[in-house]
């Protein structure tokens, strides 16, 4: 389970807990999105030596079908940012 506290600014979503913890390094994209997906592109290869077919699976190797919940807390109004 991850949580993030996103904050819309200029387009972008920033992760902090406070706005003054926000900077153009702590984007949503950067630091949650962008590592799973590549944790998912890793356990799913598209081809493989030891792979007869392709794999769908999660993002934790000992339990491939355990789902991930990622909790997004919109700190910035709602209508605006979640578009």
């Amino acid at each position: 389970m991850c949580e993030a506290d996103v904050w819309l600014h200029n387009g972008t979503l920033h992760v902090g807990h406070e706005q003054g913890a926000l900077n153009n390094d702590r984007t949503f994209e950067s630091l949650y999105i962008n590592p799973i997906l590549n944790v998912l592109t890793r356990q799913n290869p598209p081809s493989s030596a030891f792979l007869t077919s392709r794999t769908y699976n999660g993002v934790f190797d000992t339990s491939a079908g355990q789902t991930l919940y990622l909790f997004v807390d919109v700190k910035t109004d709602g209508a605006t940012t979640w578009p």
